[in-house]
């Protein structure tokens, strides 16, 4: 199981956890997820494309808390989530060395190092679970997160030209991979 202790933080005098989630709060989940789906266009999704259900998401946290190859992990303040972080790993003999995350930081929370204590958490548990290499695509324009990134030692390593659309601006932007290794 992967499973993180919860770990209050303080940054700046702001005061918040980051911890594992309940499957029981899928709904408070979800409505964060939607939050970030209409505050930027940074995420995967434009606002109102998540169709998942309460009972879905429950399902989809126990089975991300069953697997000891994955981590989802989320960050709250004041009794309310406010930011998640998902890492998924390979159960593959060749691959299980590595995986991939993504996550998401409401913007009222933005520059309080949420963002780093989630990234800072997720990198430590790579490493005591044997995972050396960890990746994310993140949007070329997206100067925030990539400035993050790097201060954890995540170095681009391509680029996806054209690799995601904006259908009300009809604008492509591309999408930049970033790998951190570590022995």
């Amino acid at each position: 199981m992967a499973l993180i202790d919860q770990e209050s933080l303080s940054s700046n005098g702001f005061d918040f956890m980051i911890r594992s989630p309940d499957p029981t709060q899928s709904t408070e989940i979800l409505e964060l997820m939607r939050q970030l789906d209409s505050e930027t266009e940074y995420m995967l999704r434009e606002a109102g494309e998540l169709k998942m259900t309460p009972e879905q998401e429950k399902r989809f946290i126990q089975k991300m808390l069953d697997d000891e190859k994955s981590l989802f992990i989320v960050a709250e303040a004041e009794t309310r989530i406010m930011a998640s972080l998902a890492f998924h790993g390979s159960h593959l003999r060749r691959y299980q060395h590595q995986g991939e995350f993504a996550m998401g930081v409401l913007q009222a929370y933005w520059g309080h190092g949420v963002g780093a204590a989630l990234v800072r958490t997720m990198l430590d548990w790579t490493v005591r679970s044997g995972i050396i290499r960890v990746t994310l695509k993140v949007v070329s324009d997206n100067y925030r997160a990539i400035k993050l990134y790097r201060r954890f030692g995540f170095v681009e390593e391509g680029r996806l030209i054209k690799d995601r659309y904006y259908a009300d601006r009809k604008e492509f932007a591309d999408s930049i991979i970033m790998a951190r290794i570590k022995f």
